[in-house]
C-alpha cells in the first residue's frame, strides 16, 4: 500500500517514501553499501509496523512506534 487515509487525507507510507529516500541518498553520492544499509533499515521498520498492527501512514506514526521498533 502506497498511501493510507488518515483523517480524510492521504498520507504516504514508509514503503512509498523509500523510493524517494533512495533517490535522495544517490543524489548525495552515498556509497552503494550505505544506501543498502539505510534502505534495509527502512524496510525492516515497515515490516515491523505491519506485523505489529501499527500504523503504516507517516502521519500516524508516533515516537512510541519507533521506540518499540528500536
Amino acid at each position: 500500500m502506497l498511501t493510507t487515509t488518515v483523517a480524510g487525507v492521504d498520507s504516504p507510507t514508509v514503503a512509498a517514501l523509500s523510493v524517494s529516500f533512495r533517490r535522495t541518498l544517490r543524489s548525495e553520492n552515498k556509497s552503494p553499501r550505505t544506501i543498502t544499509a539505510y534502505l534495509s533499515a527502512v524496510e525492516q521498520f515497515a515490516r515491523f509496523l505491519e506485523g505489529a498492527g501499527m500504523p503504516l501512514a507517516l502521519a500516524s506514526i508516533r515516537r512510541e512506534h519507533v521506540e518499540a521498533f528500536i
